[in-house]
């Protein structure tokens, strides 16, 4: 057996290490402040399946947009089951091993359906591109609407959540720029410009298909408003009450924590990010932190409920796909 490089250990290393001086900081908080624990006692059994049947219907939206998003970059068709089957499972992989369900949903799609890896990551790209940038816009709008004079950071709060949106916006524009201008023809990085060049395609250009942007941005904007009555339950169930800003920017922060891991399914630091931002948004350090695990608690459990019948447990075992995975790290 051999040993893994030093950088991937050391890489390794650091996620858990930055796990446990969250989780570390977590318990101590409320080791400190017991009384913030309490709530979790009065929480409802209706608001409990409220927040279940919710995440169930963010995993049908979320699901069916990335299929729109697929099948536009592929040029094929693939049956709302099957894609079904492919999204959670991916999930499900990457929330234990990061990055496995990714690998997964790669070699299905080629084996299976014949679409390439490029269209793939495309499609990916496109997926995580569009959510998190309508989000962000969401969020700047809502924030300048309903609370203007709000700060994070210290920063005006609709400025900064404005300007993230825009720059994460022009960022593949810009990137398809420069493809398109050929300044990575050199031969040295011709692979590089043949490989961004048919991501970007599937990243931007297709959203020139007016029919397709509009069912991708309205499935998003579905989605938002999915996961804000989530959020908002959540709330009410832990005996909070806050408004539609504060419920943007924190939905914000879990979705850009989504593509950004620093620990296995950021673990810790989404929650740590919360409970710094909870009382510059209008509730406590503890029931930030609570929010975001009662969210990753129900989405955890619909994930499992709907990956077992899918085989999900079974393809933990499977050292092809564990071997695929280490290759392409």
């Amino acid at each position: 057996m051999t040993e893994r490089p030093l950088p991937k250990r050391l890489k390794s290393g650091l996620s858990w290490l930055v796990l446990a001086v969250c989780l570390a900081w977590i318990v101590r908080f409320f080791a400190r402040n017991p009384a913030e624990l309490e709530v979790l006692l009065e929480i409802r059994p209706l608001h409990a399946v409220g927040l279940l049947l919710l995440q169930l219907g963010y995993f049908a939206l979320d699901s069916l947009r990335y299929q729109v998003i697929l099948e536009k970059a592929s040029g094929q068709r693939i049956g709302f089951l099957p894609w079904l089957r492919l999204f959670v499972l991916g999930r499900f992989l990457s929330t234990l091993v990061p990055q496995l369900g990714n690998v997964y949903r790669g070699v299905q799609l080629k084996a299976v359906h014949g679409i390439a890896y490029s269209d793939y990551l495309g499609s990916f790209v496109a997926f995580a591109w569009v959510g998190t940038t309508v989000n962000l816009l969401l969020a700047g709008i809502t924030i300048w609407l309903l609370r203007p004079g709000m700060r994070l950071g210290g920063l005006p709060a609709a400025a900064a959540v404005a300007t993230s949106a825009v720059t994460l916006a022009a960022v593949p524009v810009v990137l398809d720029w420069v493809a398109r201008a050929g300044w990575l023809r050199q031969r040295r990085l011709a692979w590089v410009h043949d490989r961004l060049a048919r991501v970007l395609e599937v990243a931007v250009r297709s959203f020139a298909d007016l029919r397709y942007g509009a069912a991708v941005l309205g499935l998003g904007l579905v989605s938002v408003a999915v996961s804000c009555t989530s959020f908002s339950l959540a709330f009410l169930a832990l005996g909070a009450q806050v408004g539609l800003a504060a419920v943007l920017v924190l939905y914000a922060v879990l979705q850009i924590s989504n593509y950004l891991v620093v620990t296995p399914g950021n673990v810790g630091v989404r929650e740590l990010l919360f409970g710094l931002l909870g009382p510059e948004l209008g509730v406590t350090v503890g029931e930030a932190i609570l929010l975001s695990g009662l969210l990753r608690v129900a989405h955890f459990i619909v994930m499992v409920a709907l990956a077992l019948p899918f085989g999900g447990v079974g393809l933990l075992g499977d050292r092809r796909l564990r071997s695929r995975d280490r290759g392409a790290r």
